[in-house]
């Protein structure tokens, strides 16, 4: 039965690539044209799409059964396989994302290592692929929650990671997790932390040229204090008719601001 699944699963997903064809490459229809010499209205094309994907949606399910009752009887290497099969049929379940990685935990290793011990070709190539895929939305989701926080080199380290794992297995690009898609994250977790660099340098130049011009605002008050005093000084002892004192005070006055001319 398992067999005959993945037979269907390979049917299905060949009979699925000519509806992710562009439709800008058909030939357009004219009004008045029989829309049967065109293979079908959009319509049509759109409800074909949907049963193929619940159709691909209730087979992973199928796999998942499998996979779990595989995992109960310690089969750890069919349960990966299994669960590798609902993940190529539809790489948005979650249960079987979730029981491929406890798969892993039980198997002690990656599904990338543990697949080298696979005696069926075919069934490595779909375990490390599916692993891949894993890896590579992974690393995209981690780039994403940084980006949000603000942490953009970590949000460039964890876009490379996912970068390079497709580039390697360019086959399990999805609509939503590509090089292309990964590389725009990229290009715009780098444009972000370039301006907050920028942003910090202006901050920290606008925080030294304040600390500098409070620095003499302070040391001026202190110099203006300081002559204040001298004055008073001078005054109260000219006014007491000691003029010797007064004129020591008016020294000072001159000593701290040569160019005072009510001190001289």
């Amino acid at each position: 039965m398992r067999t005959r699944l993945h037979s269907f699963s390979l049917l299905l997903a060949a009979a699925v690539v000519p509806t992710l064809v562009p439709r800008a490459t058909a030939e357009p229809a004219f009004a008045g044209q029989d829309s049967g010499a065109q293979g079908g209205s959009p319509v049509d094309d759109a409800a074909k799409v949907l049963r193929l994907r619940q159709a691909r949606q209730t087979t992973a399910r199928s796999f998942v059964d499998y996979g779990k009752a595989a995992f109960d009887r310690a089969d750890f290497q069919g349960a990966l396989a299994n669960f590798a099969e609902a993940l190529s049929l539809d790489p948005q379940n979650e249960e079987a994302r979730e029981r491929f990685r406890a798969t892993e935990d039980a198997l002690g290793m990656s599904a990338s290592q543990a697949a080298e011990s696979f005696k069926d070709d075919s069934q490595v190539l779909l375990v490390k692929a599916e692993w891949a895929r894993m890896q590579a939305d992974s690393f995209s989701s981690a780039g994403d929650v940084a980006l949000a926080s603000g942490k953009y080199d970590d949000a460039i380290q964890a876009y490379r990671k996912a970068e390079i794992v497709l580039r390697n297995y360019p086959l399990i690009a999805t609509e939503s997790l590509d090089e292309r898609i990964v590389q725009s994250k990229l290009q715009e977790a780098a444009k972000l932390r370039d301006e907050a660099v920028l942003e910090k340098v202006r901050v920290e130049r606008e925080a030294a040229a304040e600390a500098a011009r409070q620095r003499e605002q302070a040391e001026a008050d202190r110099r203006e204090n300081k002559l204040r005093s001298y004055y008073e000084n001078a005054n109260r002892a000219f006014v007491e008719q000691n003029y010797a004192q007064s004129e020591n005070w008016a020294d000072l006055i001159l000593a701290a601001d040569p160019g005072n001319q009510l001190a001289r």
